[in-house]
């Protein structure tokens, strides 16, 4: 049965067979399940604003933990490129060192 105000009249009659005049009425209120009340349809609301919420941080979550992944392996590549421009460096100044060392030996002899 629908939701709504109903009004029940019942006529009768006694063991003579006289009928009253007025019909006795009995108003019945039937109200609608609780899944479809003003209070559940705020829950739903509210669910689904959490629901938003909750994607949105695992989202945000996601890509920061992504971001961070992402600088340590720039900043490992940035160390590694780092040790091989000092080990650069380090062989060109052993090479000048030697170089100039020949240069005083020869002068020497």
């Amino acid at each position: 049965m629908t939701p709504g105000e109903y009004t029940f009249s019942v006529k009768g009659s006694n063991r003579d067979g006289v009928w009253k005049s007025a019909p006795k009425t009995l108003a019945i209120t039937i109200h609608p399940p609780w899944w479809f009340t003003t209070w559940a349809y705020i829950g739903y609301g509210l669910l689904f604003i959490g629901l938003i919420f909750t994607i949105d941080r695992l989202q945000r979550k996601r890509l920061l933990t992504k971001a961070r992944e992402r600088m340590k392996i720039q900043d490992a590549e940035h160390r590694a490129e780092a040790a091989e421009l000092q080990a650069k460096a380090t062989e060109s100044e052993r090479r000048a060192l030697e170089l100039e060392f020949n240069q005083k030996k020869k002068r020497i002899r």
